[in-house]
């Protein structure tokens, strides 16, 4: 009886340990609240009770509790994905190392021949390179992991704000709904991953592409502040909007700037410049472009390192541009580079115009 009592609080105890702790403390007491929040709570609130102060810090906990339930959701799809991946890259590799051996004891100098059994080793090369997977998720991951940053910062802006006396709620309240938004952007690129891995249709809408733009460098200003580069936008008013998925043109936009960061690396700090810009284009699109002051890209590359797995950095893993050029065409759109070799490098991105705004007036 005692054996089983005892197990039973241990399994309850676990059940609670992930439930967030709030704790009611006097609103002038800043040691307390410090020594609760050291002792595991996930919050404080002060009295005398404030509803909206309460309704906020609890909404705070759900959003955070939501997105890391999500992501932990997205961990076991990506989890076993790879693991099928993983089986039929085996069961392949076995195939094609088979084929291999079996075309070379038949053929002798046919050239043809030689060919074929050339194609079938560089497709056993590529399966196994495809075989990274795990760092392809955690790759994508990382993409995860600036939105869920972003909810910590303003989550604890917030509770900072709120500690003040009088409290700064105008402030908090600017907190709280950035912390809203960027949960919705989660649940966004969750959503999206999923419909990628199910091999689902692009979600198309008519998208503000100045607005995309604008949202996108917000998130990315942590990063460029860390890279020392200056982001500067030049974005033309009055443009059309585009016909696309928001949250992967926002990923196109990502790739090319986290590409441009690690260009400008190299430079000395006021050199280090990245400039987008958004102008109409032609034929109906309308154009992104990302443009670093690095040293470029050699003309014999610029069309490699739209390749799956190519890349130049030491520790890249070639993906990025190429998901990128993949998006843009998935829109009917494309995807270039244009570089002199020491004078930088553009990447230009082209979409279509959303039917409506491309009729003519009348």
């Amino acid at each position: 009886m005692g054996a089983r009592l005892t197990a039973a609080l241990t399994s309850s105890a676990r059940a609670a340990r992930d439930i967030p702790i709030l704790l009611m403390i006097q609103r002038d007491d800043t040691a307390g609240q410090g020594r609760g929040l050291a002792l595991g709570a996930a919050d404080c609130v002060a009295k005398p009770l404030l509803r909206e102060e309460l309704v906020a810090r609890v909404r705070t906990q759900l959003a955070v509790r939501a997105a890391a339930g999500a992501l932990s959701e997205m961990d076991d799809e990506l989890a076993c994905a790879r693991a099928s991946l993983e089986a039929e890259v085996a069961r392949r590799t076995e195939q094609l190392r088979a084929e291999v051996q079996r075309l070379q004891r038949k053929l002798k100098l046919n050239r043809a021949a030689e060919l074929k059994a050339q194609r079938a080793q560089d497709e056993l090369a590529h399966l196994n390179r495809v075989s990274s997977m795990r760092e392809l998720a955690a790759s994508i991951a990382h993409e995860l992991n600036q939105p869920l940053a972003a909810i910590l910062s303003n989550a604890q802006a917030a509770l900072r704000l709120l500690a003040r006396t009088p409290p700064d709620t105008a402030e908090t309240r600017a907190a709280l709904e950035d912390i809203v938004a960027d949960d919705r952007r989660v649940a966004r690129v969750i959503q999206r991953m999923r419909a990628m891995l199910r091999r689902g249709e692009i979600s198309a809408a008519a998208q503000d592409l100045n607005e995309l733009v604008g949202d996108t460098a917000r998130h990315m200003a942590g990063a460029a502040a860390s890279a020392g580069a200056t982001v500067r936008l030049e974005l033309a008013p009055g443009l059309p909007r585009v016909r696309g998925d928001g949250v992967q043109v926002q990923q196109v936009l990502v790739n090319l700037l986290v590409n441009a960061f690690d260009a400008v690396a190299g430079r000395p700090p006021e050199a280090r410049l990245v400039v987008v810009r958004t102008l109409p284009g032609e034929g109906g699109h309308v154009e992104l472009s990302v443009a670093d002051s690095g040293e470029g890209v050699p003309p014999e590359d610029l069309e490699r390192i739209f390749e799956p797995f190519f890349t130049t950095k030491a520790r890249g893993l070639g993906v990025g541009l190429a998901i990128s050029r993949s998006i843009a065409e998935a829109h009917g759109g494309r995807l270039w580079a244009e570089s002199s070799p020491g004078e930088g490098a553009t990447f230009r991105c082209a979409l279509p115009v959303w039917e409506e705004d491309a009729r003519p007036a009348g």
